[in-house]
């Protein structure tokens, strides 16, 4: 029965051995365990084909569903296990695999303070900064540890202006923190200033204290004691001082270190002798006046070489004459003084030096050099060789001196009894002129006659035409005039023997009027120099804008205030060589709507010379629907070219949020004017400005967005698009069977058209009373005061005129 156990046990063991599944091979990992600088890739591998891997950093056993799925390397920053498992479907899953790395990572650099810690007698601006590129760095002055969190993050130097421990620490992302780096500094109370600074002086003086540091309080001594916190006399103004004194004076403030003592001596005597003219050389005799600023005090002088004292000397009475060289010594003394310093002046009458006529400098042609002395029957002697003339040496001057070429003269005046004058010297620099041009270089209508010249006389001229430099050697020596029939460039030089030669001169002639675009303009009537379909620019009303301005009640005259729209325009027509219209760019700015209505603003052509569909039109703001415009982007349904720039003024223009309107009550905010820009194209090569006839544009309100209601310019025909039932009611006494439209019984119109920026009312405020001669004008029929809307005395209420509010 053994044998027959032991068989049946053999056969369970290889049938369990036949079903077992294979094992999946145990991860490794690459690099190993192991201690490392720097953070490290790690790559987990397993020889088993297709299996999966799974990995912890955490500590805990990786499973089939736990842990990070495997998919690249992983990177190890810091100190960790990593255990990775692997598995593959119908194998038994792999043993846990592990690897421990110690991560080392190097500290950030320290701190370092620059200024370092100490003492200063200033505030101090102190930088920080670490080695570490990019590091942060946080630093604390309240004594406490800074931390990656805690303490101030630097980003300016740090402004020290009293004793404080500053401690900073440095980190980033990688590394370890930095030591903490501390230092105290400790900030010294500057030291007090004394003004005057001490010393001797003639006269009482006013001394006053200060210190740099703001706040500090300052105490001085004048019994010779060293002033300190607990003595000496607080400084509050100004000292007199008028006996010898010794000054002591020390600044303190709280949290800083006490100034240093500062210490002056202020003496008192009488003022040295002033020597008047001052002491030096003279080309004449002169007369020597002596002066003391102490008021009573003597003077005695010698001019012996001996030293005057208070009771030796000559004293003083009267100028001294000097007509030979002297050195006089002076003392001022006074009773109860101390006695002067002594004066000391050297006066040495010495020969005028020589002067030239004409003085140095660069010349075109040989000049006669004339020497002159202001000392009267001096000699004068020169050289032209470099050397130094003397009264024994060089050439004696009898005449004028002719210079033929570049030279430097010295010469010297002397004369017995005297000194000899300094030795002067004048550098005659003979230049060719630069050649001129005749006539002047420049753009020429016809063909000329070039005549190239020098100042310098009997000097050689070459020139070129081919852009290069001529030379003495190269280059055409001109003879004669020359022919210049089409553009050309000369460059001449002028020369001569003993001469420097002259700087080229250039001249580029032009012939015919230039025209980069060829459209036939010149350039320098063409406005578009560069543009061959676009010549000319004609403005309107002017080179700057003019001003509309409406009531939008009619046919009710309203408050007549002239401000309900105000806007300002320019009309830029532009046209090509030929004259024909290419475009109309037109500027329309709102600056003001004095009133609640939605209003509208639109214009039209003087006549249908040039049809609507002649003209493409661009740029105009509708927002609502109740214009109609053709494809080309005139209004539709007009006999007439009308464009509709706006249909609503408060979709544009908006209310600062107090009042009925924008711009009119200087209370209410001010609301900078919008600009439009809207531009009318023409069929090319067909129409002239004549036939555009801008000068007579119909420009026009619509009241409310009711498209019928219209309010135009007096005595302007209504749109087509108008009602003309609305003409001849309320206010409005329109004739339209006489061509009167748009004014009151009294003439009075609800339109202005002004060519220039218009002041224009304030809300409320009636247009006939803040411009005085409006009515005048407006009933007249334009004859009187036209005048009337400008800024002259009389002819307007300034307090009826709107102002922006600052």
């Amino acid at each position: 029965m053994k044998g027959h156990k032991f068989y049946l046990l053999s056969l369970l063991l290889l049938l369990g051995m036949s079903v077992m599944a294979a094992r999946v091979a145990k991860p490794t990992f690459s690099p190993g365990s192991g201690t490392y600088n720097s953070a490290k890739t790690v790559y987990i591998l397993c020889s088993t084909y297709g299996a999966t891997i799974r990995y912890t950093t955490d500590g805990t056993n990786p499973t089939s569903s736990h842990g990070t799925l495997y998919t690249g390397p992983v990177t190890v920053e810091a100190s960790l296990t990593l255990k990775a498992i692997a598995y593959r479907s119908n194998y038994a899953n792999s043993y846990v695999g592990s690897a421990t790395y110690v991560i080392n990572l190097p500290p950030a650099g320290a701190p370092v303070f620059s200024p370092g810690p100490g003492g200063y007698g200033s505030p101090q601006a102190v930088q920080i900064t670490s080695s570490t590129s990019e590091a942060s760095i946080r630093y604390t002055i309240d004594g406490s540890t800074p931390t990656t969190s805690g303490g101030i993050l630097y980003t300016d130097p740090v402004e020290i202006d009293q004793n404080v421990t500053l401690k900073a620490i440095a980190y980033k992302g990688g590394l370890t923190n930095s030591g903490i780096t501390s230092g105290l500094y400790t900030i010294r109370v500057a030291t007090p200033a004394m003004n005057p600074e001490p010393g001797t002086f003639t006269e009482a003086q006013s001394v006053t204290l200060s210190c740099a540091t703001s706040g500090a309080i300052i105490k001085y001594s004048l019994d010779g004691t060293m002033p300190s916190q607990a003595y000496g006399t607080v400084y509050s103004g100004p000292l007199t001082l008028n006996a010898n004194s010794t000054l002591k004076a020390m600044a303190y403030k709280s949290g800083m270190i006490d100034s240093d003592v500062v210490s002056g001596t202020f003496s008192f005597s009488c003022a040295a002798p002033v020597f008047e003219p001052a002491a030096g050389v003279f080309s004449t005799a002169t007369s020597v006046t002596l002066s003391t600023a102490t008021s009573g005090a003597s003077i005695r002088y010698t001019t012996d070489g001996t030293a005057p004292g208070a009771s030796s000397g000559t004293v003083y009475q009267e100028p001294i004459e000097i007509a030979q060289n002297k050195t006089i010594r002076a003392i001022a003394y006074k009773s109860g003084l101390s006695a002067s310093s002594i004066s000391e002046g050297s006066f040495v009458i010495q020969c005028a030096a020589p002067v030239f006529s004409p003085a140095a400098g660069t010349f075109a042609n040989v000049q006669e050099i004339a020497l002159t002395s202001l000392t009267p029957s001096s000699g004068i002697r020169y050289t032209t060789d470099g050397t130094d003339p003397s009264a024994s040496a060089g050439l004696l001057y009898n005449g004028s001196i002719s210079v033929n070429a570049t030279s430097v003269l010295k010469a010297v005046a002397y004369k017995e009894g005297m000194g000899d004058s300094p030795v002067v010297a004048a550098g005659y620099t003979l230049r060719c002129a630069v050649p001129a041009f005749t006539p002047d270089p420049g753009t020429h209508e016809r063909p000329q006659q070039v005549q190239i010249s020098t100042e310098t006389v009997g000097a050689t001229i070459r020139y070129t035409t081919n852009g290069e430099d001529p030379t003495p050697e190269t280059g055409t020596v001109y003879t004669q005039a020359l022919a210049v029939n089409a553009d050309a460039t000369f460059k001449a030089i002028a020369v001569k023997s003993g001469f420097t030669n002259s700087d080229i001169g250039t001249g580029s002639y032009i012939i015919g009027l230039p025209d980069r675009d060829g459209d036939g303009i010149p350039d320098i009537e063409d406005d578009y120099p560069d543009d061959s379909l676009r010549a000319l620019t004609n403005n309107y009303p002017a080179a700057g804008p003019g001003t509309l301005a409406f009531e939008d009640l009619w046919p009710a005259q309203g408050d007549y205030d002239m401000n309900d729209l105000v806007i300002d325009y320019q009309f830029k027509t532009v046209t090509n060589a030929s004259n024909f219209l290419v475009e109309t760019l037109v500027t329309i700015v709102l600056r003001a709507s004095g009133a609640s209505l939605k209003s509208g603003f639109g214009f039209q052509f003087a006549s249908g010379t040039i049809p609507s569909a002649a003209m493409k039109v661009t740029g105009h703001q509708l927002t609502n629907a109740y214009i109609t415009l053709n494809e080309n982007g005139t209004e539709a349904g007009q006999e007439i070219p009308t464009i509709i720039v706006f249909d609503n003024v408060f979709d544009i223009l908006k209310s600062p949020g107090t009042g009925s309107g924008v711009n009119t009550d200087p209370n209410s905010p001010y609301v900078e004017p919008v600009t439009i820009s809207v531009t009318i194209t023409y069929t090319p090569d067909t129409y002239t400005d004549e036939n555009l006839n801008i000068e007579e544009f119909n420009p026009f309100l619509i009241v409310n967005m009711q498209r019928g209601r219209e309010v135009h310019l007096l005595d302007y025909k209504p749109t087509s698009l108008a009602d003309p039932k609305l003409l001849g009611t309320s206010g409005d006494y329109s004739k339209p069977s006489e061509n009167k439209y748009y004014h009151t019984a009294s003439n009075l119109p609800w339109a202005l058209n002004i060519c220039e920026s218009f002041d224009y009312p304030k809300e409320k405020a009636l247009l006939i009373k803040a411009y005085l001669h409006f009515a005048a004008w407006a009933q007249s029929g334009g004859t009187e005061y036209p005048d009337w809307y400008r800024n002259i005395a009389g002819y307007r209420d300034p307090e009826m005129i709107y102002q922006k509010r600052e």
